[in-house]
Formats: C-alpha cells, sequence, structure tokens
C-alpha cells in the first residue's frame, strides 16, 4: 500500500511513491518526496500513514451519521478554537464510550502524535479528516 506523505510547507497530505505496510505498529524509515501541491520536499511519515489507516478502520466500521457528525464536530470545534490535542482526543474518548463504534485507537494516535512532537501533523490530519468525514456522511444520507 502507498504511504502517505506531509508537506509541512502546504499542510497536503498524498499518497506517496513510496510502498510499505500501514498496519498499526509498523516503522517505516520516513523519506522526502516533492509536493505535488507547491513543489517543495516534504516526508512519508509512518504516523500519519498508521493513522489515517486506523480512521479508515473506524469509518468503515461505522454505519451512524449521527455518530460520525459527533466526531465531525469534536474535530471542527477542535480546529476552530485552536483546542489542545489532548483534549481533542478526551472528546473522541468520550464519543467513543457512549457508542457502540470505537474510536479509542483514533484518539490514542492523536495523542500519540502530540508525544512525539508531531503537534504539525496532527492538524494536518485534522484539516483533511474534515472533508472525507463530511463525505462519509453525505453518502450515508443517499
Amino acid at each position: 500500500m502507498k504511504l502517505l506523505a506531509y508537506c509541512p510547507h502546504c499542510d497536503k497530505i498524498f499518497q506517496s511513491t513510496f510502498i510499505g505496510d500501514m498496519s498499526p505498529g509498523t516503522t517505516v524509515k520516513e523519506c522526502n518526496e516533492k509536493c505535488p501541491r507547491c513543489g517543495e520536499m516534504a516526508q512519508t511519515s509512518n504516523y500519519i500513514s498508521n493513522t489515517m489507516y486506523i480512521a479508515g478502520q473506524a469509518f468503515h466500521t461505522t454505519s451512524d451519521a449521527e455518530t460520525l457528525k459527533n466526531l465531525l464536530q469534536i474535530l471542527q470545534d477542535g480546529q476552530k478554537h485552536n483546542q489542545d490535542i489532548d483534549q481533542i482526543a478526551d472528546k473522541i474518548q468520550i464519543l467513543s464510550d457512549k457508542v457502540d463504534y470505537k474510536f479509542d485507537d483514533l484518539a490514542e494516535c492523536i495523542r500519540q502524535g502530540k508525544k512525539e512532537n508531531k503537534a504539525e501533523i496532527v492538524w494536518a490530519f485534522i484539516k483533511n479528516l474534515i472533508p472525507l468525514l463530511l463525505s462519509i456522511i453525505k453518502n450515508l444520507g443517499s
């Protein structure tokens, strides 16, 4: 599976040309690649690839639009009010505890990103996750 890359210059997350295993716990050496948006150098990120994999798994098992709307609201509020990353993760954990769909791994990945001093990547992840959630919610409503 193609690894994801993150460009710190324009916050773009994109599929890189590098192939690797994106399952949780896998460590991949970071590689540089030219960003297709701004042309600056971006890095493949084991963290972002694993986090997107976990988010995809969580969304794949969630067919409740209301739960996804609640998750979307947590992410949008966090971004809008520049909330602490741990606070966002705590809110995701509370949501996870209230519903049948579990977002525990997603909350933990967000916390882990802060612990690894990758807050910039966590915010880019959240920024890129919002339109994905909007699309999924829209498709569930169809």
